[in-house]
């Protein structure tokens, strides 16, 4: 068998890769022998176009399934070899990871890759074989981009598709100009594949927001701040980080504006020497206010304080000029290019001062503090009492009116003690004097609280009142009231250190005893509430007899009822609409006794009677007395005739447009009605 060199050659190169060590075999995918396969220039069917280093050979009379081994060169020393070139895959997306091998002699030791899509990279080769990795770039075109490695001086070269591109990365802002302390949203549009977007901008440092949405490869993401209240004016940039998916930044332009508006305040009426109390409130950033006024003795430059949220503020005393004149004159507060703020103060004419001294609360307990007032134009005030721990003065110079607090003397016992004061001059001569006093109080007698109800008794849905009556309890104290069903409710006491509320007993409440109570300053009462069963409808019958009399005659009016209280009062209404009141008696009959004069008509006429929501009617019917012609008979006679009036103490009462007599009567009437009624 004829020995052939170039299969020799083709051997050794096989032998070196089955005799490498097992790393080896993970460094070669089992896709690369394929990738080679069909990128590797191969003999096939028709003669390759891909030039040689040497003369070819006279091809075999079929094309051999091994590759052909590459040609000698010079730099190769001895022996042939090929380059040959594979991919991971050889579709991928924009953004996706892609791994390109090599395999070549073992004497060649770099390989150089290079593509438009990552440029030029070499490699050291190790026993024949390196690979790379690269990224699609995010902003790729779709389209096939070739891929070479060169070795040795030979090359070998594969296709990459690329199907997708990334999404466009946009920015923008709610709005490109904003004032310190204004809001302003920024919004990114990115490939939806990014996941996150990282805005960043000097005005609020970093903050990852994820993607939301996924339309057409789109995701959105925004994020609301608010521009700082003590940026400066200016141009900032505002970042969208899209990782590998990009990067975009606009600008916003901040306009500077105070975090405040600056305003002064004071006392608006002042006289001449007077100390007064100025009040500025500005821009934090001014850093100082400086205070000026027609009427100041002086232009005062203070240092502003820091009131939180970008705010400054400086309180101090200014002094009116003893030389001011009298009228309105204007207060200025200058926060440089912060604003200003302007007010104005009305200087009246020195007017004498009287001295005085107040204190307050008039009566304390020992050791407890009092405040003092004293007023007057003088040098000083010397304040003393008995009852204070010490004695006080007071610079009046600094003000006509003057306050502070001073303690009283812990062993102080109960009374009344005065309390003085003596004003003087800077020569110390004293100007004048003033007086009241101070009450020391002794131990407070502990508070009690009693608890009422009205009415005790009451059956379901009935509303009740609650009440209390306390000593030794503060005017407008908390009261507390819980009914049965444990519901709290409040009420104050009053000056007379009384309070009530109005409570319900609930519908369906069964009858039995039940307990509401009251707490007060600590101390607690209690009142029991009965709920009983509600009591039977009133009845009432009425009842005329006679029910029929001549003119000139008498009937009384019986009331018989049922389910009423002894004592309570009837009503009964005669036929023209007046109304006569009776009391029942314990067997719950009523009586009232008529009399009707002779001139009424005969006919009927109706009496009602009203009880407790029950009422009842009866008729009486009048008939013409018959007098025989034989009678003693006197027209303008007495009741005895069926004329005149009657002669009694009978209250008249109106019948049918007529006058009865009616007088008050009683009687005991059978129960036989009242089981009628």
């Amino acid at each position: 068998m004829r020995f052939s060199k170039s299969l020799a050659v083709a051997g050794a190169l096989g032998l070196a890769v089955l005799t490498a060590a097992p790393a080896m075999a993970d460094e070669i995918p089992a896709d690369l022998a394929a990738a080679v396969e069909q990128q590797s220039p191969a003999p096939s069917e028709q003669p390759s176009e891909q030039p040689s280093g040497k003369p070819a050979e006279k091809p075999a009379a079929r094309p051999t399934e091994r590759p052909t081994p590459p040609a000698q060169t010079p730099e190769a020393g001895t022996g042939h070899y090929n380059v040959k070139l594979g991919l991971s895959t050889y579709e991928a997306k924009a953004g996706q990871q892609v791994t390109a091998r090599v395999h070549t002699s073992h004497r060649i030791d770099s390989a150089t890759f290079s593509s438009d899509l990552f440029g030029t990279r070499t490699v050291k080769l190790d026993r024949g074989f390196g690979e790379i990795t690269f990224t699609v770039p995010a902003k790729a075109d779709s389209g096939t981009f070739p891929v070479t490695v060169t070795a040795g001086g030979r090359s070998d070269s594969a296709n990459l598709k690329v199907t997708e591109v990334a999404q466009e990365l946009k920015i923008g802002l709610s709005t490109y100009e904003a004032k310190a302390g204004q809001q302003v949203t920024v919004r990114a549009h990115a490939d939806s594949r990014a996941g996150e977007i990282i805005f960043s901008s000097d005005l609020f440092g970093a903050k990852t927001v994820p993607l939301s949405g996924d339309s057409d490869g789109y995701g959105v993401a925004e994020y609301t701040f608010t521009v700082p209240a003590q940026a400066d004016s200016g141009t900032f940039d505002v970042r969208a980080d899209a990782n590998r998916f990009g990067k975009v930044s606009t600008r916003l332009k901040v306009t500077e504006v105070a975090s405040i508006e600056p305003r002064i305040g004071m006392k608006h009426v002042v006289v001449p020497g007077e100390s007064v109390t100025v009040d500025v409130v500005g821009d934090l950033r001014a850093g100082e206010a400086i205070v000026s006024g027609d009427a100041f003795e002086r232009t005062y430059t203070v240092p502003l304080k820091d009131a939180g949220k970008g705010v400054g503020r400086a309180t101090f005393t200014a002094v009116i000029a003893k030389d001011a004149k009298p009228g309105s004159s204007a207060v200025r507060a200058d926060f440089g290019r912060w604003g200003k703020a302007e007010g104005s103060i009305t200087v009246e004419a020195d007017k004498p001062v009287a001295f005085g001294i107040s204190v307050s609360p008039a009566a304390v307990k020992a050791g407890e503090r009092v405040t003092y007032t004293v007023t007057g134009k003088a040098a000083d005030a010397y304040i003393e009492s008995p009852a204070f721990w010490a004695k006080i003065t007071e610079n009046m110079t600094l003000g006509t009116t003057r306050t502070g607090q001073v303690a009283t003397n812990p062993g102080a016992k109960p009374g009344t003690y005065p309390v003085f004061v003596v004003f003087k001059d800077a020569a110390g001569a004293e100007v004048g004097r003033a007086r009241t006093s101070v009450t020391i109080k002794g131990e407070q007698a502990a508070p009690s609280v009693d608890l009422g109800l009205e009415p005790r008794a009451v059956v379901a849905g009935q509303s009740y009142h609650a009440g209390v009556t306390t000593k030794n309890v503060k005017p407008g104290s908390l009261v507390t009231f819980t009914d049965p069903g444990g519901k709290r409710h409040y009420a104050r006491t009053d000056a007379y250190g009384t309070a009530r509320v109005k409570l319900t007993a609930p519908k369906g409440t069964k009858p039995g005893r039940y307990t509401v109570t009251a707490e007060v300053a600590g101390k607690r009462d209690s009142a029991t509430l009965t709920v009983v069963k509600p009591a039977p409808k009133a009845q009432v019958n009425l009842e005329l007899n006679p029910g029929s009399v001549v003119a000139g005659g008498k009937f009384t009016a019986f009331v018989a009822t049922k389910h009423v209280a002894p004592g309570t009062k009837v009503v009964i209404v005669d036929p023209n609409g007046k109304a006569f009141k009776v009391s029942v008696n314990r067997f719950g009959v009523a009586a009232k006794r008529f009399h009707v004069p002779s001139y009424v008509k005969a006919g009927g006429y109706w009496f009602k009677a009203y009880v407790n929501g029950a009422s009842d009617a009866d008729k009486l019917t009048v008939r013409t007395r018959v007098v025989a012609q034989s009678d003693d008979f006197t027209p303008k006679g007495g009741a005895a005739t069926g004329g005149g009036l009657a002669q009694n103490n009978m209250a008249g009462v109106a019948l049918g447009g007529l006058l009865i007599a009616g007088g008050a009567g009683s009687a005991v009437w059978g129960r036989r009605k009242a089981e009628q009624a």
